[in-house]
């Protein structure tokens, strides 16, 4: 292992290590097979994949940062701790803890950062009522390969577990009936309700970019009707306008944050070559990536002007209308020319989109379902190999 953290990239054998390892967990987490909902299985799986994530740069690029971490960061509950970067790197203070006592190994410290963040998202979905071998079904091939590649995994499974907590309160019926059908002591909703707050208050500890979803969380009650469409789009376009009117500030801000991206991210997203002629790999390489969220959306729009409707929990629409705000708040800053804040804010779109997805399965059509099944298969295996490849020439 000592020879994997001396590597700046990834090996062809490493990433053909991952692309078997991927496609084993597509397979198990596959319709057919998922019906036992072995939810310690699927754990250990997707815990694994995580930690040995080796396709993308970042693995190695968090290894040169944990070997910095020799002594935490000292603790004063301030702003400075809460949203000011170590002296070590530009991850939030709370790692260098995380890292010193980690005992000097990386793969614990992996362990400690993607554990319980896969425990918390599968609790958002117990939370939920939402079966988790559906929500895998999705998962697996639409985010898996995203979600393991970077710390703020755990920071957006904090926040939307907390969110969990308080929506699952929330009836089956619509917005004009009572938001609380099933008996519960007023205790245990109190109690719920400030346990799910304070996970989402906590989260920010692990990455500041998350306080986007204070906002969304709250604009999520004004449930997505053909009669409130119109708020939704004045929404989108006002973020626009102050985006604009504060663009200075945020493309510094913006830039910096480019620096933290990995190499092979840059490679993917940024990266303008000799050979740039090919406009369907430009497209691909661009764009293509974003078709699951955007099909997600134009499906929940879709819906929204469909004659025949099904009644759904609250809970779920509401963790929908996060899904779409996301979308909308990040084409909002794409249109403004900041593309952090875009990849960022439309990134923590996964387990919403992924929970309601899974919810809607089984009364679904069943051409909807393939066409993000497969559409999240081709773009996984797309960033798979085309990693392998860049390995292979020596690119990475």
């Amino acid at each position: 292992m000592e020879s994997i953290y001396n590597l700046q990239s990834p090996t062809s054998f490493l990433i053909l290590f991952c692309i078997v390892f991927y496609s084993f967990i597509l397979f198990v987490t596959s319709k057919k097979i998922s019906k036992d909902n072995n939810v310690l299985r699927d754990f250990i799986l997707l815990c694994l994949f995580c930690i040995f994530s080796f396709q993308d740069t970042d693995w190695f690029h968090y290894v040169e940062i944990f070997k910095s971490y020799s002594t935490p960061e000292t603790f004063v509950f301030s702003y400075d701790f809460l949203f000011g970067k170590t002296e070590y790197s530009h991850m939030e203070k709370i790692y260098s803890y995380l890292a010193y006592y980690s005992f000097d190994n990386y793969l614990l410290f992996r362990l400690i950062i993607w554990g319980p963040a896969l425990v918390l998202f599968f609790l958002a979905c117990k939370n939920l009522g939402v079966k988790l071998s559906y929500v895998l079904y999705y998962f697996v091939p639409l985010f898996l390969l995203l979600f393991c590649y970077g710390r703020v995994s755990l920071a957006f499974s904090m926040a939307f577990y907390g969110y969990s907590l308080i929506v699952k309160n929330f009836g089956r019926k619509f917005y004009k009936k009572s938001l609380i059908t099933k008996k519960k002591s007023f205790v245990s909703l109190v109690l719920s309700t400030i346990t799910g707050v304070f996970f989402i208050i906590a989260s920010l500890l692990f990455h500041k970019s998350v306080g986007i979803l204070l906002p969304v969380f709250a604009i999520s009650i004004i449930p997505l009707t053909k009669k409130t469409m119109l708020v939704y789009m004045i929404l989108f376009v006002s973020i626009i306008v102050v985006v604009k009117n504060i663009q200075g500030y945020l493309t510094l801000f913006d830039q910096q944050e480019s620096l933290t991206i990995s190499s092979l991210q840059y490679e993917l997203e940024n990266k303008t070559t000799g050979d740039s002629g090919s406009l369907l790999r430009q497209f691909i390489t661009y764009y293509l990536k974003y078709v699951p969220y955007y099909l997600f959306l134009f499906y929940q729009i879709k819906d929204v002007y469909c004659v025949k409707k099904v009644e759904v929990p609250i809970s779920i629409n509401l963790i929908s209308n996060c899904a779409i705000l996301l979308i909308l708040i990040a084409t909002a800053f794409l249109l403004a020319g900041l593309y952090t804040f875009f990849y960022r804010f439309i990134m923590f779109s996964m387990i919403p989109i992924s929970i309601t997805l899974a919810y809607s399965h089984s009364f679904e059509k069943s051409n909807r379902v393939v066409v993000f099944r497969r559409v999240g298969i081709f773009l996984a295996y797309y960033k798979l190999l085309y990693t392998l490849y860049l390995a292979l020439v020596g690119a990475l």
